[in-house]
């Protein structure tokens, strides 16, 4: 009955510390990925699903451009559910959100008393998980449903496992449907974000944890159970390939090793956004460095080894898997070299990797409430520290002019900041504002931004000083090396308004040469040529 009135709590703090994000609309790239996607209404979308991604959704978007292909069939099926049940009203998707956290919640707090076979240790550290603030980018923001559902897979799969795991081999039959549930909800974990990847390393670490065997025991043991998962790695490898025509196409704009030296103060820097989240933002940037001889390689380096082997000397086993659980499953987001400066960290990457962190603040708590009756004040005190700070983060989220004019107070020199707070002040018909912003990051922060330069092409179109707003959007298109496909849309309407109407066409039947499934290029280039005199046959069949 206690473990109920447990899981009732958890589930009770999750919904209500998160209710307020239900009435926020869409942010940031939920625009792109939901409200303009037309495809999920269309018939042809399920079919679709497997045999390609979000390309398929966006068709404005050029994603050859991308530095990273991203193959998360589940997560688009998720995204038609949603729409079948709500369409494009906003509430249904932070509910969705909302409820698949609770899940997520109840899993963190499954799986750690199945490893610890402690309520209070579970209850608590499953507490810390629901209340913290980094939560709230993986909650309030829609297209975090990726976070959410993956966290729901690879935490089932890992709890299969240890069922499998424990169950004797006289009841080998239930044995052997553990075994299948964990590699099929593995395979559906990998088909909902790439960093699954890690799962089997999980598996290495807890085997390893707790072999209690000779050094050779211990690897013939992880070889054999690891060697489960090459199944569900192959097939997802496959689908990739089918799709893609590659296994994993990963782009750096660094050298790997400069990636692999910066990994140790990111990894860092995430724990400490768990340790203080005291005025997190988006905007989440590391120093840069090019040498193992650097401070910023050697403290965060020494630091991290050093808590490594305390725990590895000092800790339980259990403890010190959660701390591999940790690393490992922060090491796959940790791709430095395809974000740019001021975005290296984003806090949904932390989500899964957060799992490890709460067990290991309740695996501290739990031994200093056994010792001082303090302890509970002091655990209570954090709890409550922590829910009002999440609460106060989801109240960011409830507009995009709120959020970028808080990400602007608390990094003025960041030149996405400046320029999201920038876009909002255009929207809300502040336009004088909005191109001093976009000029100010042109001129000192970032010269060569396409984010201000589009900005700017968007002042001038609101002016109808088409001349200055085509300069501004072939600048863009230059800078953006034609990732935006919809800006040659906007170049060509500067043309016709300049009175250029050869040169619109010409750039529109460019566009729908290159891209004869981008229907808004078509039905652009047919109302522009139906209003012509050269008008010589129909582009939107």
């Amino acid at each position: 009955m206690k473990m109920a009135y447990a899981v009732i709590l958890i589930v009770a703090a999750s919904l209500l510390l998160f209710a307020n994000t239900v009435t926020h609309p869409f942010l940031y790239d939920d625009h792109v990925l939901i409200v303009g996607n037309k495809k999920l209404g269309s018939p042809e979308y399920l079919s679709s699903i497997f045999n390609s991604s979000f390309q398929y959704d966006v068709p404005r978007l050029d994603y050859s451009a991308f530095q990273i292909d991203y193959y998360r069939p589940f997560i688009r099926l998720l995204f038609w559910c949603i729409y079948q049940v709500g369409g494009l009203n906003s509430k249904f998707w932070h509910l969705s959100n909302i409820i698949l956290f609770s899940i997520v919640s109840v899993l963190v707090w499954a799986l750690i008393y199945k490893l610890s076979n402690n309520l209070g240790l579970s209850t608590v550290s499953g507490l810390l998980f629901v209340v913290h603030p980094i939560h709230t980018e993986a909650v309030a923001y829609v297209n975090s449903l990726v976070e959410t559902l993956h966290a729901i897979f690879f935490l089932s799969a890992l709890l299969l496992y240890l069922g499998a795991r424990e169950t004797t081999s006289a009841d080998r039959s239930r044995q052997i449907v553990l075994y299948l549930g964990a590699l099929f909800l593995f395979e559906a974990a990998l088909l909902t974000k790439e960093a699954a990847l890690c799962f089997p390393m999980v598996i290495v670490a807890l085997e390893l944890s707790f072999c209690s065997g000779n050094w050779r025991e211990c690897l013939v043991l992880v070889i054999k159970r690891t060697s489960l998962f090459l199944l569900p790695l192959a097939g997802y490898f496959a689908l990739r390939y089918m799709t893609y025509g590659n296994l994993m196409r990963l782009r750096s704009g660094m050298p790997i090793w400069q990636v692999l030296i910066n990994i140790p103060q990111a990894i860092f820097n995430y724990l400490k956004m768990l340790v203080y989240p005291v005025s997190l933002t988006m905007l989440n940037s590391i120093k840069i460095i090019d040498s193992i001889i650097n401070p910023y390689f050697i403290i965060p380096s020494l630091l991290l080894l050093t808590v490594t082997l305390l725990l590895l000397i000092y800790s339980s086993r259990r403890t010190f898997f959660y701390w591999a659980f940790f690393i490992i499953t922060l090491t796959p987001v940790l791709h430095l070299g395809i974000f740019s400066e001021d975005r290296m960290l984003q806090h949904r990457y932390a989500f899964l990797a957060s799992v490890g962190f709460c067990a290991l603040v309740g695996t501290l708590f739990d031994k200093l409430l056994a010792k001082s009756r303090v302890t509970y004040a002091v655990l209570s005190a954090v709890i409550i520290f922590l829910s009002i700070q999440t609460y106060k983060q989801n109240s960011y989220w409830r507009s995009e002019y709120v959020l970028y004019q808080r990400e602007y107070a608390l990094a003025p020199n960041s030149d996405f900041a400046a320029c999201a707070y920038a876009s909002q002040l255009l929207l809300a018909g502040q336009v004088q504002e909005a191109a001093r912003l976009f000029t100010h990051v042109i001129e000192k922060i970032k010269p060569d931004s396409d984010f201000a330069h589009f900005g700017m092409a968007s002042y001038y179109m609101m002016k109808g000083d088409y001349e200055q707003a085509a300069y501004f959007y072939e600048r863009t298109i230059e800078l953006q090396q034609g990732h935006r496909r919809d800006l040659y849309i906007y170049l060509a309407e500067c043309y016709k308004r300049l009175g250029n109407r050869e040169r619109a066409i010409q750039l529109l039947e460019e566009l729908v040469k290159s891209n004869p499934d981008y229907l808004e290029a078509k039905f652009a280039l047919a109302e522009l040529m139906a209003a012509d005199a050269s008008f010589g046959g129909s582009y939107a069949n």
